[in-house]
């Protein structure tokens, strides 16, 4: 197996932790997988904004079948993401990072969502 997880760190709008995790349950259902939580924190720049940090599963036999694989789950909660990567390492390891921000016309299905960043270390 190349890749185990999608690494998620997805900036939502909320006045309390809460209000944030509601978002985060909206979240996991549009993903249509379970999540593992990593962090439900506030935003230290934004009070507004609290960070949800988050893993989902990725079952991938090539480092190409876990990028389109990742694309096809970061759809399901929104569009006009950016895509960068993939980056080499010294280790013959390589990351891909997606970003999308609703103020840089990235639109989200879920209410609630700012801005999220979708990450892949693949090693292999």
């Amino acid at each position: 197996m190349i890749v185990k997880e999608i690494e998620w760190r997805v900036h939502v709008l909320a006045k309390r932790e809460a209000n944030a995790r509601r978002v985060f349950q909206r979240l996991i259902a549009a993903l249509g997988q379970p999540a593992e939580e990593r962090s439900v924190e506030r935003y230290w720049k934004i009070p507004e904004e609290y960070v949800l940090q988050f893993a989902t599963p990725l079952e991938a036999a090539t480092p190409p079948e876990a990028v389109f694989q990742t694309m096809l789950a970061a759809q399901r909660i929104g569009s006009g993401w950016i895509v960068t990567g993939p980056d080499g390492y010294d280790d013959g390891s390589r990351r891909f990072e997606m970003v999308c921000a609703a103020n840089a016309s990235g639109r989200f299905e879920v209410p609630g969502v700012v801005w999220a960043h979708v990450m892949l270390k693949i090693h292999g």
